[in-house]
C-alpha cells in the first residue's frame, strides 16, 4: 500500500513537472514571438508617423 501511494505521488509530480516545463515552454515561444512583433510594429509606427508627418508638412507650407 505504501509503495503504491509513493508511485502515485511520484506519478503525480511527473505529471505536474510535464505540465509546467510545456508552459514554460510555451511562455517563452509566445514572448519571443511577442518581442520580434514589437520590435517590428515599432519601427513601422515610427515609419508611419514621418510619413504623416511629412504629408502635414507638404499640407501646410505648400
Amino acid at each position: 500500500m505504501y509503495v503504491n501511494t509513493g508511485l502515485a505521488v511520484s506519478k503525480k509530480m511527473n505529471f505536474f513537472n510535464t505540465i509546467k516545463t510545456r508552459y514554460i515552454q510555451l511562455l517563452r515561444i509566445i514572448f519571443q514571438k511577442f518581442s520580434i512583433f514589437s520590435k517590428t510594429e515599432k519601427f513601422n509606427i515610427k515609419k508611419q508617423l514621418n510619413n504623416h508627418n511629412e504629408l502635414f508638412l507638404k499640407l501646410t507650407f505648400f
